[in-house]
């Protein structure tokens, strides 16, 4: 408990109150935009595209309940979804890219000296918490009102809420060097899951076999080796080599604990999703289908 008091006394550290107010304002905006945005894509692009591509043009209203409409359904929401998870990639990847945490994971903690961290945060870097914590916000209450609901429910609310716990929560101590990589990887992985779910609703075997096997190549390097290989070692260990054995006076609780928790919690996630990736692999040897097993 003094950790945390320590911690609760000291956050003005990392970023001044208005700096702190602002990211927030922004990220409530973005919450409020996101659905609004994904209606109009829904109504302009998304739709008219599913309905060339799966339905080959053909006019008329679908039926509610129907099958082809609950294909639209998937076909818009994998839409949406390669479009964030794209845009999201684009922007971690301009912000990332000249930054010598890109090569060098102990760049994550030098310069912080206290906690929260009291090396500086770039614009481009808050902007891109912001986004994706607005992302988060919407996207819990989403999965229960406009999502497709999959066997996986209850694993991806549990990732949304840890996401955006850990979103929040390396924001304020201002660990946003590894929360932005951490954000990265993941974005990097959806955008090929997405894109080969759409082949698959489109009936294109060949471009969503080719699709699935390029993300299942990225989710093992990103997810699988890169993530707690240098990702989470750098939490466990080199935090504590670069700052606590240099600044001995800092405490370690409760922020080592509870963001390596929540990071292994995350990992935890990966490696269940890993099991049903490799179903769908058997299932592509078995029967030449690309199918998620997460569909009932």
């Amino acid at each position: 408990m003094d950790g945390l008091k320590w911690l609760v006394d000291n956050h003005h550290k990392a970023l001044s109150v208005t700096e702190y107010a602002d990211d927030y304002r922004y990220a409530a905006a973005f919450a409020l935009a996101f659905p609004c945005l994904r209606y109009i894509l829904n109504k302009t692009m998304y739709e008219p595209l599913g309905k060339r591509f799966m339905f080959r043009g053909k006019k008329g209203k679908l039926l509610p309940g129907s099958d082809s409409a609950k294909r639209m359904s998937k076909w818009t929401e994998s839409c949406w979804k390669m479009t964030v998870y794209s845009s999201f990639s684009l922007l971690g990847l301009i912000v990332s890219w000249n930054k010598p945490w890109l090569n060098d994971t102990r760049y994550f903690w030098r310069g912080c000296t206290d906690f929260p961290c009291n090396h500086p945060s770039s614009r481009d870097l808050r902007w891109l918490y912001s986004v994706s914590m607005g992302f988060y916000i919407y996207s819990i209450p989403s999965l229960f009102l406009w999502e497709i609901r999959r066997k996986d429910f209850l694993e991806q609310i549990a990732h949304h809420f840890v996401t955006l716990f850990l979103i929040v929560y390396s924001h304020y101590v201002n660990f946003m060097r590894v929360g932005g990589m951490v954000m990265l990887l993941h974005d990097l992985c959806d955008i090929w899951l997405e894109f080969a779910k759409l082949g698959n609703y489109a009936n294109n075997e060949m471009l969503s076999t080719a699709l699935f096997v390029v993300f299942l190549v990225v989710w093992i390097a990103m997810r699988i080796v890169y993530f707690p290989f240098w990702i989470i070692r750098s939490t466990l260990f080199e935090v504590l080599s670069e700052v606590h054995a240099i600044v001995p006076h800092v405490p370690r609780e409760p922020h080592y604990t509870l963001f390596n928790g929540l990071l292994i919690v995350l990992l935890a996630l990966h490696l269940y999703w890993t099991v049903l990736i490799i179903k769908v692999v058997l299932g592509k040897l078995r029967s030449g289908r690309t199918e998620d097993v997460r569909e009932d």
